[in-house]
């Protein structure tokens, strides 16, 4: 799989030769750095995609997912739902507070494959409604050293934010298994990149939508339609 990262400085070039790859096209970025490994799947080199792109400003359970063209505009808008009904949306924080590390184990990896289950079904559902193959999904960062042991994960300063991790690297292994590439942004900065990267258009393209499409578009949209900019 391959991946950029945009953090703060760094900033994706245009996209060059063009690549055909099972329907796909992609292209090399002009400069690289390194990413978290996701599991199984180690280090990757930065990428930079010319076609239709994918944003995820994820949540508990769910995610806000905005497609968007190479010419950034908005395809599909829609909730992602990344676990089944009646299964808990943060075990490592809640459940697994109250069980030994075995048990707390179990459960953890109970409630991962339910999310497997339920994301790869939203995201083959999003594909199926899309006019032209996606290319790339962004996804935002995580640090390359946080703990795949629950044990680890369990105990301070990880419980936080394990489960969100979670979510973020079924994610990133559902997208290296469509052959997507992978965009990894700064939450806090993503919106304020696109809106350099696009100049005088930023106001009608980040913004935009709510009008010609209607509500809802909040936050959670801006973001993922920003991150999806920045992977081209």
């Amino acid at each position: 799989m391959e991946v950029v990262v945009v953090a703060p400085g760094v900033t994706p070039v245009d996209a060059v030769q063009p690549v055909p790859r099972s329907g796909h096209q992609r292209a090399r970025a002009g400069s690289r750095i390194h990413a978290p490994s996701v599991p199984g799947l180690g280090l990757v080199t930065a990428v930079v995609s010319v076609a239709m792109r994918l944003g995820i400003a994820h949540h508990l359970g769910w995610a806000v997912a905005v497609t968007a063209s190479a010419d950034h505009r908005v395809v599909d808008r829609r909730r992602l739902e990344l676990i089944e009904p009646g299964l808990p949306i943060a075990p490592v924080e809640h459940e697994a507070q109250l069980l030994d590390d075995a048990a707390a184990t179990a459960v953890v990896t109970a409630v991962r494959s339910s999310a497997v289950t339920a994301t790869s079904a939203a995201l083959d559902q999003l594909a199926a409604a899309l006019p032209e193959p996606i290319v790339s999904m962004s996804l935002r960062y995580w640090p390359a050293d946080f703990p795949d042991d629950i044990a680890a994960q369990r105990r301070p300063p990880y419980q936080a934010s394990a489960d969100s991790v979670m979510y973020r690297q079924v994610l990133a292994e559902l997208a290296h298994a469509r052959g997507w590439a992978l965009h990894l942004y700064d939450a806090r900065v993503v919106v304020s990149q696109a809106t350099r990267a696009l100049g005088v258009r930023a106001d009608e393209v980040l913004s935009g939508p709510a009008a010609l499409l209607g509500p809802p578009w909040t936050r959670d949209h801006r973001m993922a339609l920003a991150a999806a900019i920045m992977a081209g």
